[in-house]
């Protein structure tokens, strides 16, 4: 299953703190970047994205260890990562809600309570910590950069295709006596979910990602200010009232009665 650290230990701030800290200063600093540099970037995160599901199973087959029950692109992260990449490369609605909602809560819950299920190698580490710095970082960039928003209902949409994709996983889980997403044996941890026996640490996960799921979509249900027109400051608009006034008065003469 692979060792795991402590959050907030000093090694987890080493690495994930890092990690998330770096992620929040690039996402600030795409705000920086020309328009095209800001195209090029997107294309380059999602591409990134997208191989990070061939990679780590190729590195794996190189190294000359790789084994059905571990070596797949089958956790959760790994194959958001995939949909994550094509969001950003696509702009499609139903991708981008996929990884707001499973990139959001698969990255963090990662990088709090990291898992090291491909091994503790500088590659997989460092492939480990990268790669979901940059799947926390994708759903953050089409909303802030692109203004994409999730559609309503689209929580639970996304609630329903997580339990349909475990389905599946799970189903091959057992087949090959694998455990990807964690399905027959929970990670290892300090998170008290983690301590649970199956199935009630499933349980538990459904829960936590239905609150998860409808916390990460609440902030784009906020009333949002109507956008104003460049120059139209109050006394412009005052100005543009009055010359219109002015026009449309009939004229006045000076002939008395």
């Amino acid at each position: 299953m692979g060792p795991s650290l402590d959050t907030f230990s000093p090694m987890w701030w080493q690495t994930s703190g890092i990690s998330i800290a770096l992620t929040v200063l690039v996402l600030i600093a795409i705000g920086f970047l020309k328009p095209m540099q800001r195209a090029a970037s997107t294309q380059v995160l999602g591409w990134i994205l997208v191989a990070w599901m061939i990679v780590p199973p190729f590195a794996h087959a190189f190294a000359g260890y790789w084994r059905v029950e571990y070596g797949l692109p089958l956790q959760w992260c790994d194959f958001t990562g995939g949909v994550a990449g094509w969001a950003l490369l696509t702009r499609r609605q139903a991708l981008y809600e996929i990884a707001l909602y499973w990139g959001i809560t698969g990255a963090a819950t990662a990088l709090l309570t990291p898992q090291f299920t491909q091994g503790t190698t500088w590659f997989f580490l460092t492939e480990f910590f990268v790669s979901h710095s940059m799947l926390l970082m994708a759903p953050f960039f089409l909303s802030v950069y692109e203004n994409m928003r999730p559609r309503p209902w689209s929580w639970l949409r996304a609630l329903g295709w997580l339990n349909a994709a475990a389905l599946a996983v799970g189903a091959f889980d057992y087949l090959v006596d694998a455990n990807y997403m964690f399905l027959f044996i929970a990670p290892a941890g300090s998170n008290p979910l983690f301590q649970l026996q199956w199935p009630y640490y499933l349980i538990g996960f459904e829960i936590g990602c239905l609150l998860l799921f409808v916390l990460i979509y609440l902030p784009f249900r906020l009333p949002r200010r109507a956008p104003t027109n460049p120059g139209s400051s109050p006394s412009v608009r005052g100005a543009v009232r009055m010359e219109h006034s002015e026009i449309c008065l009939p004229e006045r003469t000076n002939a008395r009665a």
